[in-house]
Formats: C-alpha cells, structure tokens, sequence
C-alpha cells in the first residue's frame, strides 16, 4: 500500500491599462484589475493484496481511491472611459467555487489454472466517480447613464455521481503450444446522474432559475461475448476475434417526458496481426544511409 497527499495555492493579481486609438471620436482607455487566490489539495491511496492459494491459483485485490479539493475566490473590475474621459462602461464581479472530487475503483481477480494447460480468470471491478462545487457569483454592469443589464446574484449547486460495476469471465482453452481459443463474456452497468441548481437572490429570498437549472440520470447495460482464436509465434502474433453486444440505454431529464429507452445489437468483429523482425535481421543505418 502506498499514499501520496499534496497542497499547492496560487495567488495572482493582474493589473491591465490599455488605450485604444481610433481618431478623436472613437479613442477609449480601459483599466482592469484581477485578483484570484486558490487552494488545492490532492490525497490518493493505493491497496494491492495477493493472496495465492497454490502455483497457479491466487486471488487478487486492487484499490485506488483519491480526493481532490479545490477552494477559488476571484474579484475582477473593469471599467472604460470615453474620449472626454466620461464613463461608458463599468463591471465589478466576484466569485467564490468550492469543489470536491472524490473517486476510486476496486478490482478483484481470480485466476486458477486448470488442468491440460487450461485456465479461468473472473474479475469484478466498481468504479465510483463525484463531481460536487457551490458557486457564488456576484456581478454589477453600468454604462454612463446607469445600470444598463441587471446585476447578477446567483448561488450555483451542483453535484453528479457516475457508479459502474462489471464483471467478466474468461477461459483459455490451448490447442497447440502456440495456439489457443479464448472465450470470454462480461457485462457492465454504469449509472450517471446529474443535478444542477441556480439561485437568483437579487430580491433577499433565493429563487430558482428553470432556464440555467437541469437534472438527468442515465443508466447503460451493456453484455459481451465473444470467442478469440490466437496464434502466438517466435516472430509473429495473430488474433482473430467474433463478439456479439447489447447495450440498453435508459435515460431520463428530470420534470420531463418522455424517457429514453435505446436498445441496440451489434456484431463486433476483429482481426490483428504482428510481426516481429529478429535482431541478427536488423540492419543498422550507416553514416550514408542516415544522410540519405
């Protein structure tokens, strides 16, 4: 087993003046200042157990978990004079995001040989993926006669999760001391959802935005199988491969209708081939050669 953990911050301020050039009527000058500050943390565990029942026979667990956390507060103002150094437009935003990440995948195998050369392998493995971050946002924008957009106070949630777990199957048949059959069959279910909420709270009382708000989940099926030929030479590797796949789709956006059902079937099939050239076969580039 193994950890590793991390902290790093940033702290950055920009300062920009700029003039623009365009004949008496149409010259402006524009100065900004941004100031943004973050905070990063990183942690990561990792778990590897053997356990080996006998030559041939073992069980084997494999973990990885990790968290990423991410504080950002930023403030920037901007604001633009005419060419008699009237106002024409101002903006003050600032902004707080807070965000978590955690997340890993766990695998255990098993593998056992069996007799005439033969073997079986099943592995399981879950994956879990969080996105979590609260968002604070406040905005102003004015022109030189006054508020000329209305100013932004908004407060943003939102969080998804995407779970996945399968399971697989496969034997190995030899048929020749280079050449084997391999059957194989998996499925996998993955399950997404994700909520996004926004709070307009210009009025003191925090009110829903339907337009910027939305939530779905989804959830995929898929189950595989297939059969490999293979041919594994002193020089040369051959694989041809047939699989047969189903996937179901199933997704919903919440407060609506209808659902999403998408079911499909389809043939899979592969074919590779490698050769490998001997090293007394290799021919090295002379000086000649590599100039040409």
């Amino acid at each position: 087993s193994n950890y590793f953990g991390s902290r790093s911050g940033t702290d950055r301020q920009r300062d920009l003046r700029q003039q623009q050039l365009l004949g008496s009527n149409l010259s402006a000058a524009t100065e900004q200042a941004d100031e943004t500050t973050s905070q990063t943390q990183m942690h990561r565990l990792k778990l590897h157990l053997l356990h080996a029942f006998a030559d041939g026979h073992d069980l084997r667990l494999r973990s990885n978990l990790r968290m990423l956390a991410t504080d950002r507060t930023a403030s920037s103002q901007r604001e633009t004079l005419g060419p008699a150094g009237l106002l024409e437009a101002d903006r003050v935003s600032a902004s707080e995001t807070d965000a978590h990440t955690p997340g890993g995948d766990v695998v255990l195998t098993y593998r056992k040989r069996l007799p005439k050369r033969r073997s079986v392998v099943a592995q399981a493995r879950t994956t879990l993926q969080w996105d979590g971050d609260h968002r604070d946002l406040v905005a102003r924008n004015r022109d030189g006669d006054g508020l000329a957009v209305p100013p932004i106070d908004q407060r943003r949630d939102q969080s998804g999760a995407t779970v996945s777990q399968s399971g697989s199957l496969l034997l190995t048949q030899p048929l020749t001391s280079r050449r084997a059959l391999q059957l194989d069959a998996a499925h996998t279910i993955a399950h997404q959802d994700e909520d996004r909420t926004v709070l307009d709270r210009l009025t003191g009382v925090p009110v829903r935005d339907e337009a910027l708000s939305s939530a779905f989940e989804r959830t995929t099926h898929v189950t595989r199988g297939g059969i490999t030929f293979r041919d594994n030479g002193e020089n040369h590797q051959f694989s041809l491969r047939a699989t047969l796949q189903r996937t179901q789709l199933d997704g919903e956006i919440l407060d609506q209708t209808p659902t999403v059902a998408r079911p499909s079937l389809h043939q899979l099939p592969s074919a590779s081939h490698r050769n490998t050239i001997p090293r007394d076969k290799k021919q090295p580039l002379t000086n000649q050669d590599t100039t040409t």
